[in-house]
């Protein structure tokens, strides 16, 4: 009987794919060329803003917050582009490519969190950007069929995601290992003399529930609605890692956005029969109700906290 549903879950998955790649309408050329243009205009002015603010000497630990906390959110919805662009479909590659996107990212703010300096390597987001611009325009000028073509018995779209995810894993690394070698705070430790070591749980418990929902048909059904959802709770953990380091205290190393992923155990485990889908939705609101009150309530705290700084 495992045989037979093993069978089954993976011709449930063939034949959805085949479905997904037959049934939904192309994407326009247009479309890939406006993606293309929208990665270039933010790249150009999230690199300006803050030059503008040192100049103009208007720059806030706000200011800093909401730039690298937009970052965040903007690097779910270049992944899921990127993914479109490339033709990916729900496979392993849209899935790691994702989920390596958000771990970089991360793994970025808590390098900041441990050294208290902000750096760019010289294989960064910027370099990141470049690729998806040339994808996207690349999508726009020969079509999205174009990444289907074989060289040396790869797809040309695989070719890409290794060298894009080879890259981040060794940004990634990098990130890790000064993070290892100790922090600006007392005896190696973080800014906030905490540990170097335990921003890590964050990050793998948010990789942990990505992987969960991974492993369910919703992800081969809605996989745009997955990376949202689990780009939205990786959001949340980046900018809670910012505040930490803004503010010189301990990171909260557990989030209830992180708890999402047990409305599946829990409605398979009770037999509750609700679909997966309207749970994935539930989960996608959810995060973006919990991410944007976090912020405001953190953003008005720190408006009051100026206010009797000025007083």
């Amino acid at each position: 009987s495992h045989t037979q549903h093993t069978h089954s879950h993976t011709h449930f998955k063939t034949s959805t794919k085949r479905t997904l790649s037959t049934a939904l309408p192309k994407v326009p050329r247009w479309a890939y060329f406006v993606c293309g243009l929208s990665v270039f205009l933010r790249q150009s002015l999230d690199g300006i803003d803050g030059k503008q603010a040192r100049r103009t000497n208007s720059s806030t630990p706000l200011g800093e917050l909401f730039d690298h906390g937009f970052d965040s959110l903007s690097c779910v919805a270049m992944c899921i582009a990127m993914g479109i662009s490339l033709q990916l479909g729900p496979t392993a590659w849209l899935f790691w490519g994702c989920a390596v996107a958000n771990m970089v990212f991360y793994s970025s703010m808590w390098r900041n969190y441990v050294t208290g300096v902000f750096t760019v390597g010289k294989m960064d987001t910027n370099e990141a950007e470049m690729v998806m611009i040339l994808v996207h325009l690349t999508s726009a000028v020969c079509g999205a069929d174009v990444w289907a073509t074989v060289v040396f018995g790869w797809e040309l779209k695989h070719i890409v995601m290794l060298f894009s995810v080879g890259c981040a894993l060794g940004v990634l690394g990098s990130n890790i290992s000064v993070c290892l070698a100790g922090g600006a705070g007392a005896e190696g430790t973080t800014v906030a003399e905490t540990s170097v070591l335990s921003p890590i749980i964050p990050m793998l418990l948010s990789l942990y529930g990505f992987n969960y929902v991974y492993g369910h048909d919703v992800f081969i059904k809605s996989p745009i609605l997955c990376v949202a959802a689990f780009g939205l709770a990786s959001s949340k953990i980046t900018v809670k890692i910012i505040v930490a380091k803004m503010s010189q205290s301990a990171l909260n190393l557990t989030d209830v956005c992180m708890l999402s992923p047990l409305l599946f155990k829990v409605n398979a485990m009770l037999g509750l029969g609700v679909a997966e889908l309207y749970l994935l939705l539930c989960m996608l609101l959810f995060n973006l109700w919990s991410l944007g009150a976090w912020v405001h309530t953190k953003g008005r705290k720190r408006e009051c906290e100026r206010k009797k700084e000025r007083k």
